[in-house]
């Protein structure tokens, strides 16, 4: 079984969004996840992949973890 996070640019489509997947058949379950200690750490997980990416791309820095274990 597959997992997907989807989040809604527009949140008056939200309704909406929730009554399309309802109605397929292949879908089994439909949960949302509201401000939950659990949404926020996946969304700052998915924070962190996509600085990651940045950083391959060449687009930021990043600081080495030596350096920020020194700081503490």
């Amino acid at each position: 079984m597959d997992q997907y996070i989807v989040r809604l640019k527009d949140r008056s489509k939200r309704k909406l969004f929730l009554d399309l997947l309802k109605q397929l058949d292949f879908i089994e379950d439909v949960k949302e996840l509201k401000g939950s200690a659990k949404t926020k750490s996946i969304t700052e997980f998915i924070g962190a992949l996509n600085e990651v990416k940045r950083h391959e791309a060449g687009e930021i820095k990043l600081r080495k973890a030596k350096d920020f274990l020194n700081e503490l």
